[in-house]
């Protein structure tokens, strides 16, 4: 029998490696987090704020986005907004210490795929990951 959690991950392949775009404005986050992600075999790129993600060029690569909720500047639920209105919008995966039930029902009501709270256990944030990149329209 197939494990279910495996087949989304067959999809992504068969499209070139998915990259997982992490926003946080923890430095030594970033670097666990990344370490984390890239063992599982995912390509990913790093930002240290929202403007950041803005303002820097992407790849055209199918993905995800993995939002703090609170950073300096513009926070996650501001960015989740920006990314929806995106030619081509990123599923998004909310990863904060600061989640509180306001917010939480704010980014799932706004079509975020999940939202976790720091600290946060690998396979969690993994099957996270593995859930948005099904709703990413690049893998379709």
């Amino acid at each position: 029998m197939t494990d279910q959690a495996a087949t989304p991950r067959s999809e992504t392949q068969r499209h070139g490696t998915p990259i997982i775009y992490l926003v946080d404005d923890d430095p030594s986050f970033l670097r666990a987090l990344s370490r984390r992600l890239r063992a599982a075999d995912y390509r990913v790129e790093t930002f240290g704020s929202a403007e950041d993600f803005l303002t820097r060029r992407r790849s055209d690569a199918a993905g995800c986005a993995v939002l703090d909720l609170q950073m300096p500047g513009p926070g996650g639920l501001e960015l989740q907004e920006a990314l929806a209105q995106a030619e081509e919008p990123l599923p998004v995966v909310f990863l904060t210490a600061h989640g509180d039930i306001s917010s939480s029902v704010h980014a799932m009501k706004r079509g975020a795929v999940d939202f976790l709270t720091k600290p946060v256990r690998g396979d969690e944030l993994l099957d996270a990951v593995q859930r948005a990149l099904v709703y990413c329209p690049l893998i379709k």
